[in-house]
């Protein structure tokens, strides 16, 4: 079993880049939403952000500001959790997208498929799309070479 520190409970590594808000950087405001995607990644909001106030910094800083944020740390992926104010009762709620995967399959799109080939000694990527009906997707999957 990991010997674990009191004061950091997540199982992600402590430098694991997260999401947060520039009014959490710069304002003090606090962290009143958790977000742990269906990819893994973490986002903790202020609820006040928009796009361009969003920031990336290691997870230990969050909780080493903030140590009531240990109370997040077995959030499952595709979950949100909610609280008012530091210190107050986190609310547990599907994401969208998690409850969009729910849904029957009808709603699914699946276009391409993603591929390598050479042409005239230069590698080319074949791009796939996969779209899901109703949804927005502001990240892009990741492509290893294999």
């Amino acid at each position: 079993m990991l010997d674990r520190n009191a004061d950091f409970k997540f199982r992600e590594a402590k430098n694991l880049g997260i999401f947060t808000t520039r009014q959490w950087l710069e304002l003090d405001k606090p962290i009143l939403r958790v977000v742990h995607d269906t990819d893994g990644d973490w986002q903790f909001l202020t609820g006040d952000q928009m796009p361009d106030d969003i920031r990336i910094v290691a997870l230990e800083q969050m909780v080493i500001r903030d140590i009531t944020l240990n109370e997040v740390f077995d959030l499952d992926y595709g979950y949100s959790m909610d609280r008012d104010y530091i210190g107050g009762e986190w609310t547990k709620t599907k994401t969208k997208l998690m409850m969009m995967k729910n849904k029957t399959a009808a709603t699914n799109i699946v276009l391409a498929i993603v591929g390598l080939t050479v042409v005239n000694s230069t590698f080319v990527l074949l791009l796939g799309i996969c779209a899901n009906v109703g949804l927005t997707f502001s990240k892009f999957p990741t492509i290893a070479n294999t």
